[in-house]
């Protein structure tokens, strides 16, 4: 079989997913094709096809892949793309992806490659994946409550992803005008005019129970009325 052929042969059995087609010209495979056929893979989610194409000898940047499935439109299947890649992701790009991850408000497929972060954006990136998964036990147990700047950055993350749990959870806690000006400064096409005002209502929501506390602190307590009887 000549090269174009061949290559227009995988390229077509990945577009329509028949792995077995795959697995039968696997020993005949070049380098460059089997990178061209993972990138095919990628863009519609193809994970048996995936699975197969690894196994021969390649060149390609799992993060790559990685990039390319989750911005494919198949999403039915991204997991399972993805639990073909994020195992082969080499540490030293498990950062960036979790940046893209939080950016991105990815669901918690790829939670694994957090537990893999270096030691410097750990605690960081962990607490905004948790921002935007609605986990308020994970920030409870990473946060730091004197740093009000990783405490306003969350809750920026919180609201922008709709996490609404965590917001209540954060707004007595930092400060979060601050974040109310942020989120406005970044609503220059309006995409975040309906975060503003429930985040806006969540903290009346915070004023309003501690002026109730203050009021009810000054509040004397009635003494019990002593009893008598008449003899």
């Amino acid at each position: 079989m000549s090269d174009r052929l061949l290559r227009s042969r995988v390229l077509n059995a990945v577009y329509k997913n028949k792995a077995d087609v795959i697995a039968a010209c696997a020993p005949q495979l070049e380098r460059f094709l089997v990178e061209e056929a993972l990138d095919v893979a990628c863009d519609y989610c193809h994970p048996e096809c995936a699975q197969i194409l690894l196994k021969c000898p390649h060149g390609a940047d799992i993060g790559s892949l990685i990039y390319k499935t989750m911005c494919s439109d198949n999403i039915a299947q991204q997991h399972d793309m993805l639990e073909v890649f994020l195992p082969l992701l080499p540490n030293d790009e498990c950062e960036w992806v979790a940046e893209l991850a939080c950016e991105s408000f990815w669901p918690n497929t790829l939670s694994p490659i957090f537990e893999r972060l270096p030691e410097s954006s750990f605690v960081r990136l962990n607490m905004q994946w948790a921002a935007t998964q609605g986990d308020v036990a994970t920030i409870e147990r990473l946060m730091d409550k004197n740093d009000i700047l990783q405490l306003n950055r969350i809750l920026f993350f919180a609201a922008t992803a709709e996490q609404w749990e965590v917001c209540s959870f954060l707004v007595p806690l930092c400060d979060h005008f601050t974040v109310v000006y942020d989120l406005q400064e970044e609503n220059r096409t309006g995409r975040f005019s309906r975060t503003i005002e429930r985040l806006k209502d969540i903290i009346e929501d915070h004023q309003n129970h501690c002026q109730n506390q203050t009021i009810m602190s000054h509040i004397p307590t009635p003494k019990s009325p002593s009893s008598s009887r008449k003899i």
